[in-house]
């Protein structure tokens, strides 16, 4: 790592187009949406029962929460 480069993180210099933030953005925003069209096509599964319906759900809806999490904690209250 560059010296610019770590005095940047060390005092939040990053900005938008900071490679590994942008990246972490994208993936984080890729896997929300990913968790959210899950959860819809889920909804209409008609070959899965309740119980299996219910506890892919919460992994779905826990799997968004960590997204969401990293993302506040990350960028702050952009969301």
């Amino acid at each position: 790592m560059q010296m610019a480069e770590e005095k940047d993180r060390n005092v939040q210099g990053w900005t938008a187009e900071t490679t590994e933030l942008n990246a972490g953005w994208k993936h984080a925003y890729h896997a929300l949406s990913r968790c959210n069209t899950f959860l819809e096509g889920l909804q209409s599964a008609s070959a899965v029962s309740e119980p299996v319906k219910k506890t892919l759900e919460c992994e779905a809806r826990a799997c968004r929460a960590f997204f969401y999490t990293w993302l506040a904690q990350t960028f702050g209250r952009e969301i």
